[in-house]
């Protein structure tokens, strides 16, 4: 026996008797989905790994427990990537110039789109219903233990930058605002940041948190989307408010910004990373493309078709009128850059805190999956088991976000590292693995896996760079 076989499939449903001996079907990269009997049939996996068998048992693609819709899906995959990176595109479209910047966003965002693909493909074909599970299909249980720590480092750190959001948003606008109707508000212990992300999170992010399909935040996440399209309202409007006022600012460069962040790095390098993480929602795709009704590659495609592009307009148009509206003086958080007594940017806050507010619950049904792989041995939760790990996640994530101070650069090096994995490095892998399997195809899946293996390594260092200067050389 080889140390690592093809899958192999069996198809049952309950009213047959157990199979001592069946004949496997092998299941190979390019295996056509194969037909079932009816909605009860029950698939089962068996792959060998290091001389072990490990068995996943998932319900068939007609089982009629999955009720996920493709609308639906496609806000909560749009909702995974969409998230407070909105509000540094001005700054990355600073740092590369403004045209540069629109080219980089619309070339990430296909390669984006094609190792999204990927991985869906490879979960439609191996019955997968998380990223772990893709994972194990390729590289077994080592591999997909490798991948677990990765991913829950990564997707803990993002948690708690979701958190910080929030209070980081709520504040200032909620200091305004008091301030209209009570003298010194800001003050009071109503409007301290610590207490606004307790009770913004106890309130609002918890109770989503415990919720078992993922499914049932598309109308959270329809919420989360609306709060970033007002984002991207408000700022055209004042953009062109100021730009019929002002004028248009003489810094606006449509290419490369040449000047050397502290002589050390071109300022277009610190462009890459932020406009690549902002379209990772890899982890998310494979369990919401678990949850579709009678799902097909063709509904996958229109789900990662529709959720990107809404994705890059939205991105585009407050990269392009931040910019636009300051120039050389345009902040790595372009809410910074607008009065905080404006109300109007106050909202703008607000919805920003809403975005987080909701990205935290799909997030944590990701790391749930994760810890259940990881510590559970993949078995399924028990109400009380699922309400306990939800709990302690929650209360995790709040005192981390509350009590450590500094924390965004500390997940900034986890998130460089482990997102540039989750988006291109494992899906270059993946391609490697099953591509020399196709003798036909090899000479077109290698290369593309090398390419996206160097992008993954460029992306990482790159983005370690920049929190590394961030961290040691002081800003001009």
């Amino acid at each position: 026996m080889t140390s690592e076989s093809a899958p192999l499939l069996y198809a049952t449903s309950p009213a047959s008797p157990p199979i001592n001996s069946p004949s496997p079907v092998s299941l190979p990269f390019n295996a056509i989905n194969a037909p079932f009997a009816d909605d009860r049939t029950t698939l089962t996996t068996m792959q060998q790994h290091d001389g072990g068998e490990l068995v996943h048992e998932f319900t068939s693609f007609h089982d009629s427990n999955r009720t996920g819709g493709v609308g639906s899906s496609i806000f909560n995959l749009a909702n995974a990537a969409l998230g407070a990176g909105i509000l540094a595109f001005p700054y990355a479209f600073k740092s590369c110039g403004l045209l540069l910047g629109v080219i980089i966003t619309c070339v990430l965002v296909s390669l984006a789109a094609f190792t999204l693909h990927i991985v869906s493909y490879i979960a439609y074909q191996n019955r997968c219903n998380s990223y772990q599970e893709v994972i194990f299909s390729a590289f077994g249980r080592k591999g997909q233990l490798f991948s677990e720590f990765i991913l829950l480092s990564y997707l803990t750190g993002a948690c708690v930058v979701y958190l910080t959001v929030i209070g980081d948003c709520a504040q200032p606008a909620i200091v305004y605002y008091t301030n209209l109707f009570i003298e010194d508000a800001q003050d009071a212990i109503y409007t301290d940041r610590k207490f606004i992300i307790s009770v913004l999170g106890a309130l609002f992010v918890f109770p989503l948190c415990l919720l078992r399909k993922i499914n049932k935040l598309g109308f959270t996440s329809i919420l989360a989307i609306l709060g970033c399209i007002y984002m991207v309202i408000f700022v055209m409007v004042k953009a062109f408010l100021y730009i019929h006022t002002q004028g248009m600012p003489d810094s606006i460069q449509l290419f490369v910004n040449p000047a050397l962040h502290a002589g050390v790095i071109p300022e277009i390098f610190m462009a890459f990373p932020l406009i690549a993480f902002a379209f990772q929602c890899h982890v998310l795709m494979v369990p919401i493309f678990g949850e579709l009704k009678r799902p097909s590659m063709l509904k996958a495609d229109i789900i990662i078709g529709s959720s990107l592009t809404l994705c890059t307009v939205l991105y585009v148009l407050v990269g392009v009128f931040g910019y636009l509206t300051f120039g050389a003086l345009t902040a790595d958080d372009i809410l910074l850059s607008y009065n905080h007594s404006d109300p109007l940017a106050n909202l703008g806050r607000l919805a920003i805190g809403l975005t987080a507010t909701f990205s935290f619950p799909i997030t944590n049904f990701t790391c749930r999956l994760t810890i259940r792989s990881l510590f559970f041995k993949n078995k399924p939760f028990s109400d009380a088991q699922h309400y306990i790990v939800s709990t302690l996640f929650f209360i995790f994530c709040l005192l981390v976000a509350l009590f450590v101070p500094g924390v965004g650069i500390a997940f900034g090096i986890c998130g460089s590292l482990g997102a540039t994995m989750l988006m291109f490095g494992f899906p270059a892998l993946m391609m490697l693995k099953f591509g020399r399997k196709s003798p036909r195809f090899k000479y077109v899946w290698i290369p593309l896996s090398v390419f996206f293996m160097l992008l993954s390594i460029v992306m990482s260092v790159c983005g370690f760079s920049v929190t590394m200067i961030k961290i040691f050389v002081p800003e001009e």
